[in-house]
This record gives structure tokens, sequence and C-alpha cells, in this order.
């Protein structure tokens, strides 16, 4: 679609001139302290979506870019990597199958994957942060790993994903409102079913 195309579109979409109104009674104004014009209503909206795409755009690559020097980082999983001292058995201790129940989920592991978007400082406290390694324990929620999941999904320690598909995306775009509005990270997910659709069962610690 063209900007001229995209505009006409947008018009039809919105009445600008009964939401100047609204935004007029809602104290919003221009640069110059007046009621906005249909028309800086219009212009404003469209130089957000283009801010706002962006900004997405540029989230996306640089997350592109950390995973992928993550994975060729061949120091990953050196033992010169982990912590001095002990720390305890791990949070999951599964068998030789891979896998066991865990609160009445599955989780699964593997060696490769045992450290993977977690570090040794992070483990010394607790703190399990890919569903590769079991149970995700992060600051403020525990996460399982149901059969339903179709992948391994990573936290960071403030219970957020790290979107890596659609739908842990919409995840995360959730936690994102429910951070700037000063809420539980996870208010309302479980009702909106957003871990479920990830085959991912939360508990709020």
């Amino acid at each position: 679609m063209s900007a001229s195309r995209g505009r006409e579109h947008d018009r039809a979409s919105f009445d600008w001139t009964e939401l100047c109104v609204t935004f007029a009674e809602q104290g919003l104004t221009n640069l110059d302290g007046k009621p906005p014009s249909p028309r800086t209503a219009r212009m404003t909206w469209w130089r957000v979506r283009k801010e706002k795409k962006r900004l997405e755009e540029q989230e996306a690559r640089e997350r592109g870019e950390r995973e992928a020097r993550r994975a060729a980082d061949p120091r990953r999983n050196m033992p010169s990597r982990f912590p001095k001292g002990e720390y305890g058995p791990p949070m999951a201790t599964l068998p030789a199958g891979g896998a066991q129940p865990v609160g009445g989920a599955l989780a699964i592991v593997s060696p490769a994957q045992e450290l993977r978007g977690t570090t040794p400082e992070q483990r010394a406290r607790g703190l399990q942060l890919s569903t590769a390694e079991g149970v995700v324990v992060t600051s403020v929620s525990r996460v399982y790993k149901t059969e339903a999941a179709a992948s391994d999904f990573m936290f960071e320690e403030n219970g957020m994903i790290v979107a890596q598909c659609p739908r842990s995306s919409h995840l995360r775009v959730k936690q994102e409102f429910n951070r700037k509005g000063q809420r539980h990270v996870n208010d309302r997910t479980v009702e909106m079913d957003l871990y479920g659709k990830l085959g991912l069962r939360l508990e709020n610690l």
C-alpha cells in the first residue's frame, strides 16, 4: 500500500475532527499551546507509527545479533565459565532419559543446553532462565514447560520472556504494558492464556 493510499485508509478509519474535540477536552495541545487540528493529529499519528516500526525493527536486529553471538561463542559451556565454589545441586535433576515430571509438568534438558541463557552468577543466585534447563525460576515467577511446548523459551531475571516467535512476542508486549503500568509483570497473562499458548505453566512468586 502506498503512503497516499495509507493516508486515505487512515482518514476513512478515524474521524479526526471528532477526535480533536476529545483531545481538546482532555487538555492536549500542539507545540503552540493551541488545540490540535485534524491535520496535526493525523500527521502526529503517522509519525508515531513510523517511529514505533523503526524501534521494533531495531530491537529485532539487536536481538538477532545477540543470539548469533551467543550461539557462536565456543566458550559458552566451558568449565572455565563456571563459578568457583559449591552452590548445591541443580534445581532440576533429570534421569538418563532426559525428562521427568516436575509439579505435574514435563521438564526437558540436554547437556548441550544446560547453561544456555543463564550466567554462572545468575545460577549462583538460584536463577534458571531457560526452559531447556527444566523449571525456569526468575526473581518474580516460576515457569514449567509442559508436553504441549513446541520449543524452548528464555526469560530475563525480572520474568520478562525473550521474544522469539509471534506468540512469545504477544506475551512480551503484555508484560511490558504491565511493567509500565507498575503492575506485576504477569498481571492477567494467565487469564489471557498467553503462557498456555506457548505450552508453559506459570506460578508467580
